[in-house]
C-alpha cells in the first residue's frame, strides 16, 4: 500500500519532470541560481517576478508546475540574461540592485510566443513564419537553452530545427 508521503513525492518527481519539459530545468534550480547571482532573498525574487512569496515557494518546491504569468516567466529570462551578459564574476551588490530595479519595473510583454502572429490562422504559417516570430519575440539565450534541451533530451528534431534556423 503506497503512503500520503509515497504519493507526494511522487507527486513532486513529476512536478520536476514537467518543470524540466517546459523549462529546461526544475524551478528550484533556475531561481536558485538567480538568488544566488544577484544576492537576493527569495521574496525580493518574488517582488522582481511579480508573483506572491507563497506563489514562488511552491513553484521552487514543485508543490506547482508552471508561472501563470507569462510575464514572470519573461522576467526570470530577463534577470538571466543580464547576469550572463556581465560577465563570469559575481555581480556586484550595486550592479545586482539596478538590475533587480529595471526589470522589476518593466512593463514586459504579456502575449506568449503564439499570439505574437496577432491571431494568423496557424495552418496558414510558413515555417519562415515561425522562424522569423522566434527571432522577433524571443532572445537569443532562451533560443540556446531550448535547443539545447530538446537536444540532451533527444526531444522534437523538428522543433530544435525550427531553433537552429532562428538561430542562425
Amino acid at each position: 500500500m503506497t503512503t500520503d508521503a509515497e504519493k507526494d513525492a511522487t507527486t513532486l518527481e513529476e512536478n520536476r519532470r514537467r518543470q524540466r519539459e517546459l523549462y529546461g530545468r526544475p524551478l528550484q534550480d533556475r531561481l536558485r541560481a538567480l538568488m544566488a547571482l544577484y544576492s537576493i532573498s527569495q521574496r525580493r525574487l518574488a517582488e522582481v517576478l511579480g508573483v506572491s512569496a507563497p506563489m514562488l515557494s511552491q513553484l521552487m518546491s514543485a508543490r506547482r508546475v508552471k508561472m501563470g504569468n507569462p510575464r514572470s516567466h519573461e522576467r526570470m529570462i530577463a534577470l538571466e540574461q543580464r547576469a550572463a551578459a556581465q560577465g563570469p564574476a559575481p555581480l556586484s551588490p550595486e550592479t545586482a540592485a539596478a538590475i533587480t530595479a529595471e526589470i522589476a519595473a518593466e512593463e514586459l510583454s504579456d502575449t506568449t510566443g503564439l499570439r505574437v502572429l496577432h491571431g494568423a490562422d496557424a495552418t496558414s504559417l510558413t515555417a519562415e513564419d515561425l522562424v522569423q516570430a522566434l527571432r522577433a519575440h524571443v532572445g537569443a539565450g532562451e533560443l540556446r537553452a531550448a535547443r539545447d534541451a530538446l537536444r540532451s533530451a533527444e526531444l522534437s528534431p523538428t522543433l530544435r530545427a525550427f531553433l537552429e534556423q532562428a538561430l542562425d
